[in-house]
């Protein structure tokens, strides 16, 4: 038991806390799925739900118990729903009367095709509902509605049959079409021609082993090449990219670090010279104030009542220095160089020069600096606002386009 816990914990350190986050939602979401009534729970009324019109068939898995041989497994397939051969002829006749409206187009009536035909394979309207459509000439219509009229001089009558089929209930309706040559100054689509022909070639040639593309449109003469599947590059290409970016992410996350460390370091200045000002207005020398205040850090942040912050850190840092030997102009000023910001500077050379020349204006310097410490964190404060205001305007927008949907998509709905 003691090695599989060992292992248990060896795999832990090795997996990433994102990979872990995942594993647990993943566990989670199994959890909910067993025990959420859907699996394994008994049948209502041994009634099980049927798929709508024209819908795919549902496959259930059960248990069955009171069997003589026991409990047994068992897989039940429901077909969709069907018409009542009544519901299908209501579909029809409903079909029939409104199919010349639906397969319109661009084009004004069926008396009047210029332009290609809109021939679906099913009606929204009408669910469950197969439709097959047969041109009567496939060299003027297609049986997918493009319109062959770009030779065409006189208008041409013609016959689409619409087959329409659910479950064992079959009927049919015989459009009339004429077909006109396209409007003048309309040029007619090369593209739309040759995809005409390649239909009625695909039709009259069914019964062969394959296809023979047309050689020519009209007088041009044409080659056929296989397009090349770039998947592969495609995926390939996707991969390096991603690493390219992920490899800007340690250089990205440092950035980010420094930007928030300094933050902080300018943020905690103002408290630092202030604390500096009560414990040398109480009498302390320079020395003794910065251990004082880097041991009430310490003990505040032993109890919790602080986080770390990198400022006192750094004062840690400098005290230790001074404890090992080094002069204190030489550990305020490395001090400085580790913070950074130039206001931790200003306050090293002003307690540098104070132990240099042992002038007495050390508490008025330092009082001219906190003015301007508390000036420079109200700036800082200010900018973060700004910045966070910046980050809110991207879920701002999207939230008011929600609302705008919510609001505006009943009444959308309703005029449709």
């Amino acid at each position: 038991m003691g090695k599989y816990r060992t292992r248990l914990r060896k795999l832990t350190r090795s997996l990433g806390r994102e990979q872990i986050m995942i594993l647990a939602a993943a566990a989670v979401l199994a959890l909910v799925y067993t025990f959420s009534g859907k699996a394994g729970s008994p049948l209502s009324g041994n009634i099980l739900p049927r798929a709508g019109f024209g819908e795919a068939e549902s496959e259930y898995s059960l248990l069955v118990d009171g069997l003589p041989e026991g409990r047994q497994e068992i897989r039940v397939r429901v077909r969709p729903r069907e018409y009542t051969e009544e519901e299908a002829e209501a579909q029809f006749e409903g079909i029939a009367a409104e199919a010349s409206e639906y397969i319109l187009g661009d084009n004004v009536s069926l008396a009047e095709v210029r332009s290609d035909l809109h021939l679906p394979v099913g009606f929204s309207a009408y669910p469950g509902i197969r439709l097959t459509w047969e041109p009567e000439d496939p060299e003027l219509i297609t049986s997918r509605g493009e319109v062959l009229n770009r030779e065409l001089i006189n208008p041409r009558d013609s016959l689409l049959h619409l087959r329409m089929k659910t479950g064992s209930f079959k009927d049919e309706v015989v459009l009339p079409v004429t077909v006109y040559p396209p409007k003048e100054g309309e040029t007619g689509n090369s593209l739309r021609l040759l995809t005409g022909l390649i239909d009625t070639a695909d039709l009259n040639q069914v019964s062969k082993g394959s296809l023979e593309l047309p050689d020519t449109v009209g007088d041009v003469r044409l080659s056929y090449h296989m397009r090349r599947d770039l998947t592969g590059l495609k995926i390939l290409l996707c991969g390096i990219l991603a690493a390219a970016l992920l490899g800007f992410r340690p250089a990205q996350e440092k950035k980010i670090a420094a930007k928030k460390r300094e933050t902080e370091l300018l943020l905690d200045y103002a408290e630092v010279v202030s604390r500096l000002i009560v414990y040398l207005g109480a009498g302390m020398t320079i020395r003794n104030a910065w251990g004082k205040i880097t041991k009430e850090y310490e003990e505040a942040k032993a109890a919790g009542r602080t986080e770390k912050r990198n400022a006192y850190e750094e004062m840690i840092q400098t005290a230790l220095e001074l404890e090992k030997g080094v002069s204190e102009r030489r550990a305020y000023i490395d001090f400085a160089h580790r913070c950074g910001p130039r206001c931790y500077l200003r306050l090293a050379s002003i307690l540098e020069q104070n132990l240099r020349t042992g002038d007495k204006r050390l508490a008025a310097a330092l009082e001219l600096e906190i003015q301007e410490a508390f000036e420079q964190r109200r700036n800082a404060a200010r900018r973060l606002g700004e910045e966070a205001g910046t980050k809110l305007v991207i879920p701002l927008v999207l939230s008011l386009l929600a609302v705008m949907m919510t609001v505006t998509m009943p009444a959308l709905l309703t005029m449709m």
